[in-house]
């Protein structure tokens, strides 16, 4: 554990708490710069009333837009990819996520 600081400054130029600041700055960021047309980020977000058939109550990531106001809104579902990178065509689609018990 105390090679740990060490080895992430060595792998990332900056240590883990430089890395959280970073990862900060850049969800703030997201929600106050207007997101490009076409583009979306990434944050966890409450799951109730999703367009993505995720169950509800829980937090979840999902693919969101700001216009620069600090508010975001999930993007709207996308039409399921006809071909997944790595998947065999024959097999069927995996689970949908379990939620985790309280």
């Amino acid at each position: 554990m105390a090679q740990r600081g060490g080895a992430l400054i060595k792998k990332w130029g900056r240590s883990s708490a430089a890395s959280t600041a970073v990862s900060t700055a850049d969800a703030i960021r997201a929600l106050v710069v207007p997101t490009a047309p076409g583009d979306c980020f990434s944050t966890g977000v409450c799951s109730d009333g999703n367009k993505y058939g995720i169950a509800e109550g829980l937090i979840y990531s999902m693919p969101c837009r700001s216009k620069g106001d600090g508010d975001y809104e999930v993007r709207a579902a996308a039409p399921p990819p006809q071909h997944r990178v790595g998947a065999h065509p024959g097999l069927s689609p995996p689970p949908p996520p379990r939620p985790i018990p309280p």
